[in-house]
């Protein structure tokens, strides 16, 4: 499951609990509405242990009698894939109003904060670029947008040290993160618009 249907699912809890009503009855009102829910699956749901399709989030605002605003309200942040977060507030207005402006303007300064002082690169950044024929400041803006952090950073967070490893094994292990995320960064730059700074440039 990712943040938004954990909040889903903690708000379908609360709004369960606040109507008293049990996991087999809530299944029977699902089975009504087309989908195969038993008890069990409603147990997974409410627990994070079971994702929810687009079409099952309609299901469940129906059977709760509630609209999605009442699950995707509040206070509080969802966590994003790039490892930043985003307000709760944001990913609704966005479900329900089509508003990308609270979204956007977060992401922005959220990719900002994850710069590094113009000019100043670390090795593995200024190698990652010379492998992806980009400038270093181009890999620093693809990592900030995708990890929410620096290429060196995310690296060593996909390599952490393990107890009883030999500096060889972990320099092989932080070989192979930096491999996959030089392929992330090449599919980063296949897109659109994604080279920011001139190709070769001294940033």
């Amino acid at each position: 499951m990712d943040e938004l249907e954990r909040l889903i699912a903690e708000r379908m809890r609360a709004a369960l609990e606040a109507d008293g009503e049990r996991y087999e009855t809530f299944a029977g009102r699902m089975t009504v509405l087309g989908f195969r829910w038993t008890a069990n699956r409603v147990a997974q749901v409410v627990t994070g242990r079971g994702a929810l399709s687009l079409l099952e989030i309609a299901g469940v605002c129906a059977a709760l009698g509630r609209p999605l605003e009442h699950l995707v309200d509040g206070p509080g942040d969802v966590g994003l894939p790039a490892g930043t977060a985003i307000e709760i507030d944001g990913v609704r207005r966005a479900l329900l109003e089509g508003d990308p402006n609270p979204w956007h303007s977060q992401r922005v300064n959220q990719i900002a904060d994850a710069l590094p002082p113009w000019g100043q690169h670390s090795e593995a950044t200024i190698k990652a670029a010379k492998r992806l024929n980009v400038s270093p400041a181009d890999v620093e803006a693809a990592a900030a947008e995708l990890w929410g952090h620096t290429f060196a950073e995310e690296r060593d967070q996909r390599a952490t040290p393990r107890a009883g490893e030999t500096k060889r094994q972990l320099q092989t292990r932080r070989g192979h993160a930096a491999r996959a995320l030089l392929a992330e960064l090449n599919d980063y730059f296949t897109l659109p618009g994604r080279r920011t700074a001139p190709r070769g440039g001294k940033q």
